[in-house]
């Protein structure tokens, strides 16, 4: 019966460390609003804008896993996210989005759908990014 404690107490306290573990990896990151030129041309960060029509897209390749940055909107205005210059979606005011990238990301950059503001960051899948859109 004390073999049988002790291993279920071991597993316990493994599983409790595991967890505190992973939830060293998250990493918060605070943006802050860049107003955006007046007199700008096309857009570096943006390859594929907001679609206007129907696109279909091709099947993402075979990959050994995705990751999800999460974006949070601390601003009352409705931000456009781009991961790699691609549209991943609209986040509304002061809303919460994750998004699921495949096969991984480096840079994000999100604009208000006005386009008088702007972030921009770099990440990897190494880290559950949170994105936290300022003023």
């Amino acid at each position: 019966m004390k073999k049988i404690l002790l291993l279920i107490t071991s597993v316990f306290l493994l599983s409790c460390f595991s967890y505190s573990v992973s939830a060293q990896e998250k990493k918060e990151v605070q943006l802050k609003a860049t107003a955006m030129a007046k007199d700008r041309g096309a857009n570096a960060n943006i390859k594929m804008a907001r679609p206007t029509k129907d696109v279909k897209m091709a099947e993402p390749e075979k990959s050994r896993g995705y990751c999800c940055p999460t974006f949070v909107n601390h601003t009352g205005y409705y931000v456009d996210m781009y991961i790699d210059g691609n549209y991943y979606g609209t986040l509304y005011p002061y809303g919460t989005y994750e998004v699921c990238v495949f096969p991984g990301y480096t840079k994000i950059y999100c604009e208000t759908t006005g386009g008088s503001l702007y972030w921009k960051s770099d990440g990897d899948c190494n880290t559950s990014f949170f994105y936290h859109l300022n003023y």
